[in-house]
Parts: structure tokens; C-alpha cells; sequence
């Protein structure tokens, strides 16, 4: 069952005009940060996003968060339209979603202590009666495996793991339905990713919690995710199974990303050769027409650079945008 779903999202950055601009009524250029995007999100999945930075991961994670207004689409939680929800409706819908940001640090106010910033939300939805609100604390800081000591110190005492712990217990405080991750390991070592990724799954199956993990370290979304979808330049190439995509993947672009990680590059049935990225990502203000990986790839074919390829089904919950898996 879906719990949330994406139809056709679009999110543009309009670019400010200079003065001589606005005189000659030209149009307004803008970034196509998430351009025509569709997918829906299961209860109880871990739902993995990647791709390269700047191709519009952040921005889609903040439209379903209402914290940008998208141009055009739906995105539907359960049988709302979220984009036609009044402010009343918007706050408590932030009860069911929550967001665990790529800066933990810079997100906690560094005036206020850690059992201050974990209470927040509790106060700010008068979750649980005030005199209670201590030992609701104590709580979610035991289920992130800090002590109740902890609640005592500020950001500047702690470490980055630390901090990105109590970021995970604030986001659990209203009980939410989904978690949007943002790089939720990222900058960390590896042994402290290790435990925060333990933490996440052992809090996801207590608390039947979806996820929609967006992350750079593909060994990690391997590991931790059941289906991943690989953008683009603001558009999707491929969506399916983990398994399938890392072991099968259809997408000169996807084929690329996991040849840059030698140990799950390994032999792809559907590649004849090494695909390694080259060149550069192209302006998302003026994408390229066509398929708008074709400047970058080798074996792009006449129809590439003219018809953008439409997700298609290459096996059994496994889609890819590509006009080599067609013609």
C-alpha cells in the first residue's frame, strides 16, 4: 500500500532578472531542479534516492515536506492532496512526516540544551502534559542509545554522531509516519555510520516507520534500502528493487555510479563494457533535449538526443528511462 505518492512534481527556481531584462520583457530563466517526477513510497519500506549533487534529491525531500511550493503535480498522503491543504491542515500533517536534516549540528539552536531541543516538538504540538515532558525526553534519547545525562550538555559538547542521534530522537518525538534521511550519515566515520544506520533499523521495525533515504554512499543504500531510484538532472532514470538495479542496471547513468564503487560493480548483465562518468553535469536551467544523460554517454543513439525515453519496464518492479533498452 502506497503512503505517499508523487504525480508528474515539478519544482523550478525562478532566477531574479537583472534591470535591462525586466525593460525588454524577456522571460524568466529558472532551475528545474525536479522536473516531471512521478513515484509513490510504501508503508514500511526503506525507500532509497540517489545521484549526483545537484540533481534535485534535497529538493524533492523538501517539496514533500511542504517546505517548498512545487509549480505543478500531486503529492498524495493516503487520500490527501497535500498541495491543497490550508495552513491548519499543513501543521498537522508535519506531525506524520519528519525530516532528519544533512547538518545535525547546524540544526539544533546552540543556545539551547540537548533536552530543550528534544522537547520542542513535544511543546510546540503539546504532545504530553508539561511535568511530563522530562521523562518523554529520557525516552527518546534511551531509544537512540544515549544516556539520560546527555540531555544536559549543548550542540558545541557533542560529536557529529551524537548530534545526529539527537536529531533522530526529535524527529521521533510526535511518532511520525515517515522519515525523510537526508545524508543521514554523511561526514561521519565509518564505525559511527555503522551504529546510526543500526540504530535507524532497529527504531524503524519498533516503530513500523518508513523511510526515504537519500544518500551518496551507495554501499550503504545497498545495505539498507529495499527499492532505490537514481536521478538525474531533476528527472528519474531508473526505479526498482535495490537488488535488481545494483545487480542489473539498465541506465548508462546508473551503470556509471556503481562502476565507481569497485566492489559492487561487479559483472552486470546488462552492460557489454565499463561505463565510467565523464564530463560534466549540463545546466539544469537549459537541460539538454532529448535524453539529458546523452552528452555524457557513450552509447547514446540518434533518437537520445531528440525523444526524452519515458520510464519502462525492463523485468518485474524495475523501470528504466533509456532508448537502448528499447530499440
Amino acid at each position: 500500500m502506497a503512503l505517499i505518492e508523487l504525480k508528474n512534481l515539478k519544482v523550478y527556481y525562478e532566477l531574479r532578472q537583472g534591470v535591462l531584462a525586466k525593460v525588454l520583457g524577456g522571460n524568466r530563466e529558472a532551475v528545474k531542479a525536479v522536473d516531471d517526477v512521478s513515484f509513490e513510497v510504501h508503508e514500511g519500506e526503506i525507500f532509497g534516492i540517489v545521484g549526483e549533487t545537484g540533481c534535485g534529491k534535497t529538493t524533492l525531500c523538501k517539496s514533500l515536506l511542504l517546505l517548498i511550493k512545487p509549480k505543478g503535480g500531486q503529492i498524495l498522503f493516503g487520500d490527501r492532496n497535500l498541495l491543497a491543504l490550508n495552513a491548519k491542515e499543513v501543521r498537522e500533517f508535519r506531525r506524520e512526516v519528519q525530516m532528519i536534516p544533512q547538518d545535525p549540528v547546524g540544526s539544533l539552536n546552540p543556545r539551547m540544551r540537548i533536552k530543550a531541543a528534544v522537547a520542542e516538538p513535544l511543546r510546540a504540538f503539546s504532545q504530553v502534559d508539561p511535568a511530563g515532558i522530562e521523562g518523554q525526553v529520557d525516552e527518546l534519547l534511551k531509544i537512540v542509545d544515549l544516556s539520560p545525562e546527555f540531555k544536559e550538555k549543548y550542540p558545541f559538547q557533542v560529536s557529529g554522531g551524537e548530534a545526529r542521534r539527537v536529531t533522530v530522537a526529535r524527529s521521533l518525538a510526535l511518532r511520525p509516519k515517515l522519515m525523510i534521511c537526508d545524508e543521514p550519515t554523511s561526514g561521519l566515520d565509518v564505525s559511527i555510520s555503522a551504529k546510526i544506520i543500526n540504530v535507524m533499523r532497529a527504531i524503524r521495525d519498533e516503530f513500523n516507520l518508513t523511510y526515504i533515504w537519500v544518500s551518496h554512499n551507495l554501499h550503504e543504500i545497498n545495505y539498507i534500502s529495499n527499492r532505490v531510484l537514481v536521478m538525474y538532472l531533476g528527472k528519474i532514470v531508473e526505479i526498482g528493487k535495490t537488488s535488481a538495479v545494483f545487480k542489473r542496471p539498465g541506465h548508462p547513468y546508473t551503470q556509471g555510479l556503481l562502476m565507481a564503487l569497485p566492489k559492487l560493480a561487479g559483472p552486470s548483465d546488462s552492460a557489454e563494457k565499463k561505463i565510467y562518468l565523464k564530463g560534466e553535469v549540463p545546466s539544469p536551467m537549459n537541460p539538454p533535449r532529448g535524453c539529458r544523460f546523452h552528452p555524457r554517454c557513450e552509447q547514446k543513439k540518434s533518437i537520445c538526443m531528440e525523444v526524452e525515453p519515458e520510464l519502462a519496464e525492463v523485468e518485474a518492479s524495475h523501470q528504466v528511462a533509456c532508448w537502448r533498452q528499447r530499440c
